[in-house]
């Protein structure tokens, strides 16, 4: 997964990929707008345009509580290998999550350089980190999509489905991150990442951001569908939420029209003008709210701070920078 890759040279090819991955993904995009506003569609536009102020603002809001949640969970499981301010995590986080929208992992990118200039975390440390993060993140989505698809509905049934599921993957999670503390080969595959998830505290609070943030998402989407005044079940919103976070983490070309091509062929026919509109709108508020939540975080960890992580690093015989207390 990109999200993880070990730094790599930017040779020809890589670069070739990343500028054909970015087009294809604003060609979806644009596929997605002629489908979602063509001509016949012309009303759906006139609800957009006159939509209610606390719908927008409600979406606006909840695209930054979903940072902020996933911010919280990068702090969770950063703790066992380097300890963080929780407030400069969701910062980075929400400069990354902006950046996400473009290609050449700029996201993956700023995130490493950030901690690893600023907070002086070495890179093994940031690789375990960033593979713990992912692992108990699919602990926690891949089970509540497998309960929706099971099950089609949320109601209690699902959520002991989700629940039993979720509780399950995470423990083996940590039992294999204590098994690969003793068994070198599996401590290499894991990428290092068993240093974490040996750890249930992580677990424990990835999960619970993970469900958070799938409420908040499918909430987007419900809130959207009231703009269009469109009906939407709970568990259509909430599988449309999970595949579009999961396209737009596993894009390593930058999730720009990927989400939004990629839940849109994955709707049934009827239903792909509707979620087209569904997912052009929350990316569009969430481009804006994620700018500004961008330059409020660059103002919380400092312009000037942030320059001067471009001065060249310290030589190997001067301390690393003292780690921060969370």
């Amino acid at each position: 997964m990109g999200l993880v890759e070990r730094p790599r040279r930017w040779t020809p090819g890589r670069i070739l990929v990343q500028v054909v991955g970015f087009a294809i993904g604003v060609g979806l995009l644009l596929w997605c707008v002629s489908r979602a506003f063509a001509p016949a569609n012309r009303a759906e536009l006139a609800k957009l345009e006159s939509a209610p102020v606390p719908l927008i603002a409600a979406l606006l809001g909840l695209a930054a509580l979903s940072a902020v949640l996933n911010g919280i969970a990068f702090w969770a499981n950063a703790r066992p290998v380097h300890r963080l301010r929780a407030a400069d995590v969701i910062a980075v986080n929400a400069i990354a999550s902006f950046l996400a929208f473009l290609p050449f992992k700029l996201s993956l990118l700023v995130r490493v350089f950030i901690h690893r200039r600023r907070d002086g975390m070495i890179y093994k440390d940031i690789i375990a980190w960033l593979a713990a993060f992912v692992a108990f993140s699919m602990a926690s989505l891949l089970p509540m999509i497998a309960a929706t698809l099971i099950r089609g509905k949320i109601d209690g049934a699902w959520a002991l489905m989700a629940g039993a599921g979720i509780l399950a993957c995470n423990a083996l999670g940590v039992l294999l991150g204590r098994i690969a503390s003793r068994v070198k080969w599996l401590a290499a595959l894991s990428m290092g990442s068993w240093r974490v998830s040996r750890h249930p505290a992580p677990a424990a609070w990835t999960a619970a951001m993970k469900i958070a943030d799938t409420a908040v998402h499918a909430a987007r989407f419900a809130a959207v569908a009231a703009i269009f005044e469109q009906a939407l079940a709970p568990a259509d919103a909430a599988l449309y939420s999970m595949i579009f976070f999961l396209i737009g983490t596993a894009s390593p070309v930058g999730m720009l029209g990927m989400r939004e091509g990629g839940v849109t062929l994955l709707a049934g026919a009827e239903a792909r003008d509707q979620v087209a509109r569904f997912a052009l709108t929350i990316s569009a508020t969430e481009a804006v709210a994620l700018a500004a939540f961008s330059l409020m975080a660059v103002a919380w960890l400092g312009p000037r701070s942030l320059l001067r992580l471009l001065a060249p690093l310290a030589s190997p015989a001067e301390p690393e920078p003292a780690r921060r207390a969370a």
